[in-house]
């Protein structure tokens, strides 16, 4: 366990029973209040009390059908109680108990493993870059839901291993991914990737899932750079890339470990691939120009995009799709 030396044992007390959870780093996080958790995500709700408990706000509030099965409604791409003032109705009228737990510990997230239950801030939030450092200690309650994400041992040591590498003090993601592809010595991005990766993201599709109603407008706003940007691009003669300056490249790296700490893509549970993705994705708002905040924003939004079926679909068809866009031709 060697590799996990940074991790922090935080242990909550709970009726009858006190539980250890495995954070990453200190859970540092404040709600700003933006509501674009609120879009393009189909929150479950805990239990027939919980969902008897959303029905009745819902005929309080004059909203109707609130609960599509065992979730919270969408509409237009957002909840249905979300208000034009973009926050929570139900936050508003009854304070936060009252809302759906998932919604109450957002972004705090627990994930039960084959070693244990972790917890850390979904880098997926969109204001997690704005108060990572200067957020207020978060700390699980006595409900706190966890979900269940274990992987098949093969991947686990690949998990470690990755880890051990994002953990690194003053790591460069240029030289993860040389390290990540075995691509040898050098700087900068291996040779063709730059290259291969335009055109797969110019022929993929993705404007298309991002159009879609039930992306959310949240998504759409935060990733609208590269739509903008991709079609001025060309294969033939790529953005240059020149290092991430160091709070962008710490923040792509802690977004990375987040990812993988947490399991947020358990359809790709390969943790080199999920790294990868992750710097595909820094690398793509570096070439847009973005820095700090707005970096910080589109690349927790590429997070939340790598999570959606549609978006991987396009994306990435099949594993082997992927592989010929990080991988050289001969390789």
């Amino acid at each position: 366990m060697a590799v996990w030396t940074t991790n922090v044992i935080i242990r909550a007390t709970l009726p009858h029973m006190t539980t250890s959870y495995r954070a990453l780093s200190a859970l540092k996080h404040n709600c700003l209040a933006c509501g674009g958790s609120c879009h393009g995500v189909r929150v479950s709700l805990l239990d027939d009390d919980e969902r008897q408990r959303i029905a009745q706000y819902g005929e309080t509030l004059k909203v109707k059908d609130p609960i599509d099965g065992r979730h919270l409604r969408q509409q237009d791409g957002h909840c249905v109680f979300q208000g034009d003032d973009g926050l929570c109705r139900i936050h508003a009228t009854w304070g936060l108990m009252a809302k759906p737990l998932v919604c109450r510990q957002y972004p705090l997230i627990g994930v039960r493993t084959e070693s244990g239950v972790r917890i850390g801030i979904d880098p997926g939030c969109y204001t997690a870059y704005k108060t990572r450092n200067s957020g207020t200690d978060q700390q699980p309650g006595e409900d706190f839901s966890t979900l269940s994400q274990s992987i098949d041992e093969q991947f686990i040591p690949v998990e470690r291993g990755v880890l051990g590498l994002l953990s690194r003090p003053g790591i460069d993601i240029g030289l993860l991914f040389r390290a990540l592809l075995g691509s040898g010595p050098g700087e900068g991005l291996p040779e063709g990737l730059a290259s291969r990766w335009v055109r797969h993201l110019q022929t993929a599709g993705i404007d298309t899932c991002l159009a879609q109603e039930d992306a959310g407008k949240a998504l759409r706003n935060a990733l609208q750079p590269l739509l903008t940007t991709l079609p001025q691009w060309s294969g033939d003669e790529p953005p240059p890339w020149n290092a991430l300056g160091a709070e962008e490249n710490a923040w792509a790296v802690e977004v990375a470990r987040r990812m993988i700490w947490l399991r947020l893509m358990p359809r790709w549970p390969s943790a080199d691939v999920v790294c990868i993705l992750v710097f595909l994705g820094a690398i793509t708002q570096h070439w847009c120009g973005l820095q700090g905040e707005d970096f910080g924003r589109a690349l927790s939004a590429w997070t939340r995009a790598l999570r959606a079926p549609a978006f991987m679909r396009a994306l990435a068809p099949a594993p082997e799709s992927l592989l010929s866009v990080i991988q050289p031709p001969n390789a």
